[in-house]
């Protein structure tokens, strides 16, 4: 069958959903022999609006199971079913089109930095995103080769990680090519705190293998730089108000997480991390052999005379015993035995 189509279109809503709005204007021509069409066109955005959750970046190959599980199924009957193919004949059309985002596109996602940690540190492991962009895309396809070419700017928003807001300053999703699920990424963006100074977020890479570095220009050591996150200020701060104690053993858990902030912010930091929005409290733990855990704790004090910042160190006696030693920044220490008693 021949086919010659000439559309033209303004104002067009080609996506109406809670994810994904997408209005557009332009011309959009097809001809050939079905299904071995010619499509070329022009398309300018009028309004858009995608929003993604975790689940558009993770993998989704199917229920898999956890390689030390094993299932043993007696008598299973294996069923083969054919699969019908697309008969539209999609993959035989030969396509280029232009298509310019006119500042008009809204992007929100959330970004899983880590998977494995679950609901409870679901705010510490997610960056969100909230960007206006703006840019051309070339959209092709060849040989059943579909393809998208272009970068786009930032023109908006901010990013939220470690339960903080960071204002954009600039960034960029650029497609090279057939790859276009997952796009390179560069964002900058900082968050002001206080009158310490601000923390810069740089996050880069492509979708599948997302980067995060944190550094500030007043607070050269990634120590300081997570302190300002985690506790609004940086640890000389402090030494200065609630205690040598504090700084001491923050330093010593940033140490222990093996370096670099921006690593340890996806591996054994965040595992170790509680938060109580309640009561303000923020505790950062990590053991120090298989028997010996120090945690340090910014909590809320009940009087003048209570600690604000204590450290805690626990270590394991005996199957049923282990020990406790906690001082603070106000001299309020104690020490204690537990025995515990199973039945």
């Amino acid at each position: 069958m021949d086919v010659a189509i000439d559309a033209q279109f303004d104002g067009f809503w080609f996506s109406a959903t809670r994810s994904a709005e997408v209005a557009a204007s332009g011309s959009v021509a097809m001809a050939g022999a079905f299904p071995a069409l010619d499509v070329e066109g022009s398309i300018a955005l009028e309004a858009g609006s995608i929003a993604l959750g975790p689940e558009a970046f993770k993998d989704s190959t199917g229920f898999e199971v956890d390689p030390m599980v094993t299932i043993h199924r007696e008598r299973r009957a294996v069923v083969e079913r054919e699969v019908s193919e697309d008969s539209f004949g999609f993959d035989e059309f030969e396509m280029d089109l232009r298509v310019d985002l006119g500042q008009a596109v809204r992007l929100r996602a959330d970004v899983p930095m880590s998977d494995d940690f679950g609901q409870k540190f679901s705010q510490l492991a997610t960056m969100s995103v909230d960007l206006g962009l703006d840019g051309d895309l070339r959209v092709t396809q060849h040989q059943g080769t579909l393809s998208v070419v272009g970068e786009l700017e930032t023109m908006r928003g901010e990013a939220t990680a470690f339960g903080k807001r960071f204002g954009i300053q600039e960034g960029s999703v650029t497609f090279t090519g057939a790859d276009f699920e997952n796009p390179q990424l560069k964002l900058d963006a900082s968050h002001r705190v206080g009158q310490y100074g601000t923390v810069n977020i740089s996050i880069g890479g492509n979708v599948s293998t997302t980067q995060m570095d944190l550094s500030s220009p007043e607070f050269p050591d990634e120590t300081d730089v997570m302190s300002m996150l985690l506790f609004g200020k940086p640890t000389s701060a402090m030494s200065e108000t609630e205690g040598e104690s504090g700084a001491g053993l923050l330093s010593a858990a940033m140490a222990s997480a093996g370096g670099k902030a921006a690593r340890a912010t996806g591996a054994a930091f965040l595992q170790n991390v509680q938060i109580d929005p309640g009561s303000g409290s923020v505790k950062v733990g990590f053991p120090l052999t298989d028997k010996v855990y120090l945690s340090i704790q910014k909590v809320t004090p009940d009087s003048d005379t209570d600690n604000i910042t204590q450290a805690a160190v626990e270590w394991i006696l005996s199957r049923s015993t282990y020990g406790e030693v906690v001082t603070g920044d106000r001299g309020k220490s104690s020490g204690d035995l537990y025995w515990r008693w199973r039945f």
